[in-house]
Formats: C-alpha cells, sequence, structure tokens
C-alpha cells in the first residue's frame, strides 16, 4: 500500500501524504473531511483528549516545497522579522530573485526559485504561512543548488518560526555539509529537515502559535481558549524561509524520500579540492578553465591533475616494483628505456609492441578521441568567424537607424566571446592530451602497467568528455545566435 491521499490543512496548505486507510480513519473519527476522491482536508474536530492525539498523523509528515507558495518581501519590513540577524540586517529591498521554470532530471520543466548573487547583499525568501498540527514531527524535504562561493563567506540557511516568532526560530545551515544530504544529482543535493511543532491551543482561525516558553501567543488566541470553542483542531502558525548571502542559489520541488530509494548517490568527484559546490549560473557548475578560478578547480583542470597525479604514483610503484626485483632500468616487459631512442619511430613502436594489449588499445583509441576533439573545437572557431561576419553584414544591411542595429552588435561580440573561450580551452588542453595520448613511451611503459594504466587512461578520457562537453555547450549557444540573426533577418525581409 502507497501513500497516494494527499493531506491539506484548514486553509488548504498541503502538508503531506498518507495511507487510504489512515485517511478513512480520520474521516471516520471526525478530524477530516473529504475534498476529492485523493485528497483529504483536516478540518474536523479533535478527539476530546486533555493531549491532541497525534499517532495518526506522524505518517504524513512531508512538507512538499512549492514555489508557487514561496514570496520574496513577505514580512520585508516587519521589524520582527529580522531572521537572527538583528533589524533592517541589510536585506535589500530589490536583491535578484525570481521564479524560473528549470529542466528537472528527467528533462521535463519544473518551476523553482532562484536568488541571490556574488555581491553582499543578501537575498530571502519566506513561505506563505502553514497551519500545522501542535507537538508533530514534520519533514520539510526539497533539492537545493548553490548557495556557497570560493571565500566561504556567503549565507545559506533555512529558517522556522513558529506564532512569527522569528527570535526564537528555527536555523538550519545548508552550506559547507553543516548538514549532509541525502542525496546527490547531477550538482542538486536533495535536503530533508526534521522539525516538530511546538504544543499550541490557538484555533485555524487565529492563525497564532505559541512562544519559546509554551504560553498561548495573541489575543485571539486567547479568546479561543476561554471560550471553550474547539470546532476546528488546533493549529501552529508556521513560517519557512531561505535567507541567501554572497552566493547564487536554487531550489525546486523534491518527491518524498522513498521515491528517490532506488537512485545512485552521485556527489562531486572533486568535492574536496574545490572551495564551493556546483552552481547552476556556470555551464559545468563550476567556472570553466578560462574564467577566474577556473584554471585551479574547473573539471577539466581537476581532470587532468588527477591523470597527472596517477601517472606520478604509477610511475613511483613501477620504480620501486624495478629496484626491489632487478635493481636496473628495465621495465617489467623487457624494455631498457636507456637502449631506446624516442626520436626514433620504428625503435618507439617496437617498444609498444611490448606493452599489455589493453594499454596499447586504450592509447590508441584516445589518440582518436582526442583528435576528434580538437577538430571539433577547431570547427567551432572557424563558425564563430563565419558567425561574426554575418552580424556584420546584417547590421550593415539594416542600417544604424534600425532598432535591430544594436542587437546585431551585441550577437557580434558574443560570438567574439565564445571564440576566446573555445581559445583557451585549446590552449590549456591540448598540451596535456596530446602528450598523453600520443606515443610518449616513458608514460606508456614507466607508468602504465597494469590497473595504474588503465585508471591513468580513463582520467584522460574522462577530461576529453569534460571538454567535449564544454564544447557542446558553447555549440548550443553559436545556435541561439545564429537563430536569432536569421530572425532578424527575416524581419527584414518582410518590411522589404
Amino acid at each position: 500500500m502507497t501513500k497516494n491521499v494527499t493531506v491539506t490543512d484548514a486553509q488548504g496548505n498541503i502538508i503531506g501524504t498518507t495511507y487510504p486507510k489512515r485517511a478513512s480513519g480520520l474521516i471516520k473519527n471526525g478530524r477530516a473531511i473529504f475534498v476529492d476522491d485523493c485528497t483529504i482536508r483536516l478540518s474536523g474536530k479533535p478527539e476530546p483528549s486533555d493531549t491532541y492525539n497525534t499517532s495518526e498523523v506522524n505518517q504524513m509528515n512531508y512538507i512538499f516545497f512549492n514555489p508557487r507558495n514561496w514570496s520574496f518581501d513577505q514580512m520585508q519590513n516587519s521589524n520582527q522579522n529580522n531572521f537572527g540577524y538583528g533589524r533592517n540586517n541589510g536585506f535589500s529591498q530589490s536583491f535578484p530573485a525570481e521564479r524560473s521554470f528549470i529542466n528537472d532530471f528527467d528533462g521535463s520543466l519544473i518551476e523553482s526559485l532562484m536568488f541571490g548573487d556574488w555581491n553582499t547583499s543578501y537575498a530571502r525568501a519566506v513561505s506563505k504561512e502553514l497551519l500545522l498540527l501542535p507537538d508533530t514531527e514534520y519533514c520539510f524535504i526539497f533539492w537545493l543548488n548553490g548557495g556557497e562561493n570560493d571565500t566561504s563567506t556567503e549565507l545559506c540557511r533555512l529558517q522556522i518560526s513558529f506564532g512569527g516568532n522569528w527570535d526564537d526560530c528555527y536555523t538550519y545551515k545548508l552550506n559547507r555539509n553543516y548538514i549532509k544530504p541525502v542525496l546527490h544529482k547531477d550538482g542538486w543535493e536533495l535536503y530533508s529537515i526534521p522539525f516538530r511543532t511546538p504544543v499550541a491551543y490557538a484555533s485555524a482561525n487565529s492563525g497564532f502559535g505559541t512562544t519559546s516558553t509554551g504560553s498561548v501567543a495573541g489575543s485571539a488566541a486567547s479568546a479561543t481558549a476561554q471560550s471553550g470553542n474547539s470546532d476546528t483542531a488546533p493549529t501552529v502558525a508556521t513560517h519557512l524561509a531561505f535567507v541567501v548571502g554572497v552566493a547564487p542559489m536554487a531550489v525546486k520541488p523534491a518527491k518524498e524520500l522513498a521515491f528517490y530509494a532506488d537512485w545512485e548517490d552521485a556527489p562531486d568527484e572533486f568535492a574536496s579540492e574545490r572551495p564551493q559546490r556546483h552552481n547552476l549560473v556556470f555551464a559545468d557548475g563550476w567556472p570553466s578553465i578560462s574564467q577566474y578560478g577556473g584554471d585551479q578547480y574547473s573539471t577539466e583542470a581537476l581532470q587532468a591533475k588527477k591523470a597527472r597525479r596517477m601517472a606520478e604514483e604509477a610511475g613511483k610503484s613501477n620504480s620501486h616494483q624495478k629496484t626491489a626485483t632487478q635493481g636496473t632500468n628495465s621495465f617489467h616487459t623487457g624494455i631498457d628505456l636507456n637502449a631506446v631512442d624516442l626520436s626514433k619511430p620504428a625503435e618507439v613502436q617496437k617498444a609498444l609492441s611490448t606493452l599489455p594489449d589493453s594499454i596499447r588499445e586504450q592509447a590508441a583509441h584516445l589518440e582518436e578521441y582526442s583528435d576528434e576533439v580538437f577538430d571539433f573545437i577547431d570547427d567551432l572557431q572557424a563558425r564563430c568567424d563565419e558567425l561574426r561576419s554575418k552580424a556584420e553584414t546584417v547590421g550593415e544591411q539594416i542600417g544604424v537607424t534600425s532598432k535591430s542595429f544594436g542587437k546585431t552588435v551585441d550577437l557580434s561580440v558574443r560570438v567574439s566571446v565564445l571564440k576566446d573561450e573555445l581559445c583557451a580551452l585549446k590552449d590549456n588542453s591540448e598540451p596535456l592530451f596530446v602528450r598523453s595520448c600520443q606515443a610518449d613511451l616513458e608514460v606508456l611503459t614507466q607508468r602504465m602497467s597494469g590497473d595504474a594504466g588503465e585508471a591513468y587512461m580513463d582520467s584522460l578520457e574522462a577530461g576529453l568528455d569534460a571538454l567535449e562537453c564544454q564544447a557542446d555547450d558553447i555549440e548550443g549557444k553559436l545556435d541561439d545566435i545564429e537563430e536569432m540573426l536569421d530572425s532578424i533577418e527575416d524581419a527584414m525581409n518582410d518590411e522589404e
């Protein structure tokens, strides 16, 4: 049996799911009513008990993130809404924030919240009021991306307040592994944040919760308690808030944790070597090799670093092995490196023929693969020249008085930037792969015996994959630019 019945509070806010049998029990006890065949609303009278019975609702504890139920300016000017950082604590009145559809893991579109920037201003998003059951365990689940910068000066937190009391709210740090994600997928981290609501006696209509001492807050709540009016179940007014500073962040909806039971955890291979985690603002999740910091922390740079490190370790291992067995400078296949003239192709080929078949095959494959990748980059550079020329031609045809002239200039500049990026990719990558993939006898013999050699080759192939992915991304941008130029040309022809 699966939890396929949606549960809402008295105001229609989704607060979780439950089993059909448990939903029937809540209906029977008068604690909920059917909204439709698959939805119930908690609006019935509480059971006659001094202590609110939560045994039946503990199973429907998920709070799902819905971007439509969050705002960027709710309680923006409230003196009490200081989120633990003091009154008017520098939160920007015009911080960068938006709802935007993005691709989900299966390629479909899903709406997300995207907010914050690399500057010193802080951004905040607040949920609408949730009326939750008192003294009850809930679990807020969501996917998060970004929220870290390369200097560890960012702010990335979830806060939960009850009864509007932000001075005594719950705070959860979502950066620097203060809280471990449940799952990693394509640069996103799945978070499951458990919390328990305080005991409260306010009515659902009043919207008041409790203070940290457990006393009823607000005159409306007191009036309800005094009158003995219990037509509806007591609830706790709850708000959730994301607080972000000095780093862009994105949040998108998640499903119940059971949905991801078969998903493989895929954390960043180089997380320990990067100063920040994956961020959607970069094409590859991190600055490319031609951007600030990319020469050290891009996937391409770290793949190359890993390849060099593995080669050095393999070389040391082979050197120790040779010293222990023969004490000579000859390879275990019988190659005497001092006797091979690397400048003579015939001697190189003879030496290579003694290597294990698997390594020779990998070397040949990588040589061919690297040629394809760098030929692809060359083709893209040539295409950049063609598009830049086309942009200039279209600009001349429509004239400087046209509204679209400025756009053609902008497109020309964008093409130039992309070409510079391609040049940087090739200049920084080609020497490594050409030296490693082609017939470098010292690498292929001293450093490539057995598993170490295959691992070295695998790391080089992964680096080429990352490089090709970056080139593919640039090709997509060039396609967009060409489409815009074609659109300007078509509009010009229609006017004629």
